[in-house]
């Protein structure tokens, strides 16, 4: 199936405003592989656009390489976070029993990550009141999560929700282990002083 861009549009349109089941299932007809991969790109575009003017270099060709490097970098950290964030997603769901298809998962996903995860660098860009907004996207976004999982992967809906609470506990420790590891690496460097 070729792009289908004006569908992917009317089934995030109809997945973020009216979250359900139902406008899972409908958006199944409507996504594919190639659409969801332009829209990362796109939307990975965007937000390595955003970067470069937020870095804010003075010289206009510092500037203008910061930008063109910003929407390739963005683009292709776009597609590759999203289906390595997808594949931890399949994994769970599988724990839990699911049945569906790791690119029918993506696709179905895609409808609301692509456009939320631009929303979170222009939140970014507020300060204190964009910090609140971003975790409550984070939680919509959670919460289509469940939606998601219960048509990508037939899933019973206790089992999607436990599934997105696994994923949110992966989170939070990938998060510790993480700030403990630049943690040990700042300390290591002697950069903590004393």
């Amino acid at each position: 199936m070729g792009l289908n861009f004006s569908g992917m549009m009317n089934a995030s349109l109809n997945v973020l405003t009216k979250p359900s089941t139902a406008s899972f299932e409908a958006a199944k007809s409507a996504v594919n592989t190639t659409s969801t991969l332009v829209g990362l790109a796109v939307a990975g575009a965007v937000i390595g656009i955003i970067a470069a003017f937020g870095a804010g270099t003075g010289v206009v060709a510092g500037l203008v390489g910061g930008v063109i490097g910003g929407a390739i970098g963005g683009a292709i950290g776009a597609v590759i976070g999203f289906y390595v964030i997808q594949a931890v997603v399949f994994v769970v769901a599988k724990v839990f029993g699911g049945t569906g298809g790791f690119m029918d998962q993506a696709n179905l996903m895609g409808t609301f990550y692509v456009p939320l995860v631009v929303v979170f660098p222009l939140l970014g860009l507020i300060p204190v009141i964009g910090t609140i907004l971003g975790f409550v996207v984070l939680a919509y976004e959670l919460f289509l999560t469940g939606l998601g999982l219960q048509v990508a992967q037939s899933l019973p809906s206790q089992k999607a929700w436990l599934a997105v609470v696994v994923l949110v506990v992966l989170y939070i420790v990938f998060l510790v282990f993480l700030a403990a590891a630049l943690f040990a690496i700042v300390a290591g460097l002697g950069l903590l002083g004393g």
